[in-house]
């Protein structure tokens, strides 16, 4: 083999080595996986701590985001115990078939503010839940806090007052009346009416 031939696969194989490094799923934030599934009747007991920090770099917002898993037709809990700088956080949970989970100010914990908890009876499927903790009106602000992730049998005391679905909460609102037009729109050409 040449010298150039040679040359040209060691750049060919640099260059695949390249760009497969550079191929990889994105990821919403670290994994974290609770190995057991408990049966324990005390609140938060046989839960992972999970200490966390929303911080606010050059006055711009960061929120700490995470994934937990749960496998279906579980109890998933995750409360934010102590809020350090007793900042007002809240907690925005995900499920894997979208349902949208969000509370606000009804835990414990002392400090100036109720911490949020949000209580899954009964998970949709098994996946990984986005977690997503920040101030509660989305300010830049900094604060150090500590969570407890925990995995429990379906309709057990850590559940006990679940919180309901974001959709299931506005189920209740009058419905919105949609304007449909009678064939689909067509991009480039504007609205397309009857």
């Amino acid at each position: 083999m040449s010298t150039r031939n040679r040359s040209l696969l060691i750049a060919a194989g640099a260059a695949s080595a390249l760009l497969a490094l550079s191929i990889e799923p994105a990821m919403a934030g670290s994994r974290i996986w609770d190995n057991t599934s408990s049966t324990c009747g005390s609140l938060n007991c046989s839960s992972l701590t999970i200490p966390g920090t929303v911080t606010n770099p050059a006055s711009n917002n960061d929120p700490f985001e995470i994934q937990v898993y749960a496998a279906a037709n579980q109890c998933l809990r995750l409360e934010v115990t102590q809020s350090v700088q007793n900042i007002d956080l809240e907690m925005v949970v995900r499920a894997p078939n979208g349902s949208i989970y969000h509370r606000n100010d009804d835990g414990s914990g002392g400090g100036v503010f109720a911490n949020p908890v949000v209580k899954i009876n009964g998970t949709p499927n098994a996946g990984w839940y986005s977690v997503s903790i920040n101030h509660w009106l989305g300010t830049a602000s900094y604060a150090d806090f500590v969570m407890l992730y925990g995995r429990y049998n379906v309709n057990n005391i850590n559940c006990s007052g679940a919180t309901a679905p974001a959709s299931a909460q506005q189920a209740d609102a009058a419905p919105v009346k949609v304007d449909t037009p009678s064939r689909p729109l067509v991009p480039g050409q504007g609205t397309v009416s009857k």
